[in-house]
């Protein structure tokens, strides 16, 4: 009997802790309908993976590490004359990223930004290039005022994003020489897409975890550990 109870709590918690420890964060992206409105839960957009690394942020967006004055990192394919959204799993934390354009791009640009964070703190954990973004005095709103030429990109990083937060990001002017914006996922290469219209905010925060249900396997232990229980009692054994 002790064997068959080890045998149910092996089934019962290893593979809900193995599902726990690997799964991924996954980020809930909505867009308000116009600037301000503020409808976000009317306006959700879909769900992302964040990426996941060993390294720190910083060292995630390989500044100048393949291109000059650029973000680095293979990891993305980024497109000219588009922003790139994305986060990411570093050992200092979750962090969200924006990379305007991509290294070798044929004009160059400029986008200002806002990034308000609500629940928690935050710093930059770095800025391309530095001096084109600011943190407020209590890590809850950031700043950016980027312009690359041809040769690079422009972005940054901010983190550890954790507890309840969420976060507002809007461009406050018209973005020059960006024509898309795009949220990206480590799981899949259907991007979301999100309107560059000034003030128009976008809200992003960490989905619900919901409990994994018992496996199939798990219900047929349990039915196993009934009928034996039920066979046990009959013939005076427990």
């Amino acid at each position: 009997m002790k064997k068959l109870l080890m045998l149910v709590a092996i089934a019962l918690f290893v593979p809900f802790f193995a599902q726990r420890s690997a799964a991924a964060t996954i980020l809930k992206v909505s867009q308000e309908s116009k600037p301000g409105l503020g409808d976000f839960d009317s306006n959700i957009l879909g769900f992302v993976e964040a990426f996941s690394t060993n390294k720190t942020a910083a060292n995630y967006y390989q500044y100048s590490k393949g291109y000059n004055s650029s973000f680095s990192n293979p990891a993305l394919s980024l497109t000219a004359k588009q922003s790139h959204l994305f986060f990411v799993d570093a050992i200092d934390g979750l962090s969200l990223f924006i990379v305007h354009s991509k290294p070798g791009n044929l004009t160059g640009g400029a986008a200002k930004m806002s990034f308000n964070l609500l629940g928690d703190t935050a710093e930059l954990k770095i800025v391309d290039d530095l001096g084109e973004a600011t943190a407020n005095s209590t890590g809850s709103l950031f700043t950016s005022n980027q312009g690359w030429g041809a040769c690079c990109t422009d972005g940054l990083a901010i983190g550890s994003l954790d507890s309840n937060w969420e976060m507002l990001v809007k461009f406050t002017a018209p973005p020059r020489e960006l024509n898309r914006w795009q949220v990206y996922s480590s799981s899949t290469s259907a991007n979301i897409s999100l309107s560059m219209q000034t003030g128009r905010r976008v809200k992003l925060n960490v989905a619900p975890v919901s409990t994994p249900e018992p496996s199939s396997m798990t219900s047929l232990v349990f039915a196993g550990l009934a009928l034996a229980v039920h066979r046990r009692t009959q013939g005076g054994i427990l």
